[in-house]
């Protein structure tokens, strides 16, 4: 589902913005500290198996 284009004002949408560009930046700074060259494609294997196993 989605949300209908100008159902969410200005205001509300400025401040989702200024609340996720933060926590985006701080979970990116946490996520590669854990991930390593080897993890991240195991993760897109991994990944693309389920979205294969969920359509089938």
């Amino acid at each position: 589902m989605h949300i209908p284009d100008g159902y969410l004002s200005p205001v509300f949408s400025l401040g989702s913005g200024a609340v996720t560009i933060p926590t985006w930046a701080v979970v990116t700074h946490k996520v590669r500290d854990v991930l390593n060259r080897r993890t991240v494609p195991l993760m897109a294997i991994f990944s693309g198996s389920l979205l294969y196993h969920h359509d089938v």
